[in-house]
């Protein structure tokens, strides 16, 4: 099974998609939006300072395993002639519905939902795109 799991695309593929998370999660982009939903002051970001490292690991091996099920489905399916775009596609729709269970239970609003799933969406599709033509 790991001899279809091009692993050095999926570290690539996955750096880069952290990188996105930054800028996209950013002050600049839609970090403010996302910091009120979510009730987080700057004083609880610099909290979270103190947890940078294990946060930055746990986020690489998350991105890594949506990466590594993009992957996996879109070879599953590929056996069937299906287009791998729907492991992508299938992959973000299950990331919505739990996403979703978020603003029904948690109170968060559907700008939260738009803001986490949108970005899920180009971690997804975005991800599959880059694994597929490595190297880039």
């Amino acid at each position: 099974m790991l001899d279809i799991l091009p692993l050095l695309a999926i570290v690539g593929t996955t750096l880069f998609m952290m990188a996105a998370g930054t800028l996209w999660y950013s002050d600049v982009f839609l970090g403010k939006y996302w910091m009120k939903d979510i009730r987080l002051s700057d004083g609880d970001r610099t909290l979270q300072q103190k947890h940078l490292p294990r946060n930055i690991a746990l986020t690489f091996i998350s991105y890594a395993l949506i990466i590594c099920s993009v992957v996996l489905v879109g070879y599953l399916l590929r056996k069937s002639d299906i287009s791998p775009y729907y492991a992508a596609l299938l992959v973000w729709l299950a990331i919505l519905a739990v996403q979703t269970q978020s603003v029904l239970w948690e109170a968060r609003s559907m700008m939260y939902l738009a803001i986490s799933v949108g970005f899920y969406a180009i971690v997804c599709g975005g991800g599959l795109l880059m694994v597929m033509h490595w190297p880039w």
